[in-house]
């Protein structure tokens, strides 16, 4: 369920602030010319919200200043130049996919995202503040390409609660972008039925080949793709069985999990996955409310060998102790998008959560 407040960021503000972002985009984005926005546009915006007539003759409105995209988005004002430099404003329509700024193709019949249908054939170069407007927030956007702007000649990304790939295939089109050589991309998925979706969205993006293999290189791309659930311990848990075009899956007693036949799981402690790796540069948690037991448990692995965490949040209570735990041990959060709070009498916090809130952080010890 959207709220009113996330439908009105989208109709009325993301229009407007993509304008001015395109209006720039040639010369950079230069950040003296983003100070405010035009008054014309403000009372476009005021007239769409019914706050003015069309025939208005006052004169004296409040600017809108670019310090709302913060408050509104989680993003600053420089992350609109950083977002500019991973557009391509070249690409065109396709028939039975959606487009959007970074190129990335993804076909709504082939993922089962059937409410996504009427986007076939569309093309979406607006930057996503504060949102794409089909499936992520622009912090999440900023959090990737900030880490891939502080990294070198490789690459390497976990997805944990990977959906269709999402995040794996916007990590190997940036990287690409920026020219980093070896770029790894790993995502961990629950739903057996969502695994061939990122096999799909990766091969129509030209990063694997139409095998069926679950780990591959192709075009520099290692990708690898694993069922099963990210937990605190190793081991087999009680999942819910969800249809294809279903997302929120979660090992915890929600409304939802609830209402679902439960089978067996594999599941992976974060000690497990990054086991092989030395070095991983962004982790992107969507584990569905159990992020904060899994970050806690493996505090100490993740202190040792992750420079970056992009964590989407399911409460109020776990986005407090996620900052109580991580500012105490050497991590710093750059970015925030707090989730949304309904005040109903839902069962559970994660239940009463309308919508889901990010964290972005920096481990300070690998910072350098």
């Amino acid at each position: 369920m959207k709220s009113l407040l996330k439908a009105i960021r989208r109709r009325f503000l993301s229009p407007v602030i993509n304008e001015l972002v395109a209006q720039n985009i040639e010369i950079s984005l230069k950040l003296d010319k983003m100070n405010e926005i035009s008054i014309q546009q403000n009372e476009r915006i005021l007239l769409k919200l019914g706050m003015i007539s069309e025939n208005n003759n006052n004169r004296e409105l409040p600017f809108l200043y670019n310090d709302n995209i913060e408050e509104l988005s989680g993003c600053f004002n420089s992350d609109l130049e950083l977002l500019s430099k991973y557009a391509d404003l070249t690409t065109k329509p396709i028939e039975g996919y959606h487009i959007d700024f970074t190129g990335i193709k993804t076909s709504p019949i082939d993922l089962g995202l059937s409410f996504w249908n009427h986007l076939n054939g569309t093309v979406n170069h607006n930057l996503p503040l504060p949102d794409d407007s089909f499936h992520a927030m622009g912090v999440e956007y900023c959090s990737l390409f900030f880490a891939i702007e502080h990294s070198t000649d490789s690459f390497t990304m976990f997805e944990f609660g990977a959906g269709y790939g999402t995040w794996m295939a916007y990590t190997a089109k940036a990287c690409i972008r920026r020219g980093i050589e070896k770029v790894n991309v790993i995502g961990i998925e629950g739903d057996k039925n969502k695994i061939p979706l990122i096999m799909k969205h990766l091969q129509y993006n030209n990063f694997r080949d139409d095998s069926n293999e679950l780990e591959q290189e192709y075009n520099n791309i290692y990708s690898k793709i694993i069922n099963g659930a990210v937990n605190v311990n190793d081991g087999f848990i009680e999942y819910p069985e969800v249809e294809v075009d279903e997302y929120g899956a979660t090992v915890l007693e929600t409304e939802f999990s609830k209402s679902k036949k439960k089978s067996k799981l594999p599941a992976f402690s974060i000690n497990t996955l990054l086991n092989d790796y030395e070095k991983v540069d962004f982790i992107h948690f969507d584990v569905q409310g159990i992020e904060y037991d899994i970050i806690a448990s493996s505090l100490e692995v993740l202190s040792k060998k992750v420079r970056f965490m992009c964590i989407g949040t399911h409460s109020r209570k776990i986005e407090g102790d996620l900052i109580s735990l991580l500012f105490t041990n050497e991590w710093q959060l750059l970015r925030e998008n707090p989730c949304r709070f309904s005040k109903d009498e839902r069962e559970t916090l994660i239940d009463r959560t309308t919508d889901d809130g990010t964290q972005f952080w920096v481990n300070k010890k690998l910072s350098s």
